[in-house]
């Protein structure tokens, strides 16, 4: 029923475009690039903003992100179809076709890269930068404040 809510033109456009990026970010990922996504992961955790948007993704605890799902939420930031394309194929470099926690916490923190005009990079991981923002009504399902300030 959400699919619905996605023109399946950008969808199309959005995944394809994913796919060929992804195939090079595979090929180009080092092991200093997966440390990156290593401290990524323990800067993230337990923030509250990408906790409560990971709770919104996986309310049932599978502790996958799936595709169309995440093109939702992601959709709400307001960045271009391709610009999230890259975000999607940085998080998920293996090709799963899913992201797990750690892969959704990498697309957030791209999306707050993208938002405050950084690259959308694994190098561009640990910039300190304020949470990502989406759109109204998301907000306002979250359980705290939006201008509270951090570094994660």
């Amino acid at each position: 029923a959400y699919l619905a809510l996605v023109p399946a033109r950008a969808r199309a456009r959005w995944w394809a475009v994913g796919r060929s990026v992804g195939r090079w970010v595979r090929g180009c990922c080092s092991a200093a690039k997966m440390a990156a996504l290593l401290s990524l992961s323990q800067l993230s955790s337990g923030n509250p903003v990408y906790e409560a948007y990971y709770r919104q993704v996986d309310p049932a605890h599978t502790g996958k992100v799936g595709p169309n799902e995440a093109a939702l939420f992601l959709k709400k930031s307001g960045l271009s179809d391709v610009i999230l394309g890259k975000i999607w194929d940085v998080a998920d470099p293996e090709g799963k076709g899913y992201l797990d926690k750690q892969g959704f916490y990498v697309a957030l923190r791209l999306v707050a890269c993208a938002q405050n005009g950084h690259d959308v990079s694994l190098s561009s991981l640990n910039v300190t930068l304020p949470p990502p923002k989406f759109g109204n009504k998301l907000k306002s399902c979250l359980p705290f404040r939006m201008d509270v300030k951090n570094n994660f």
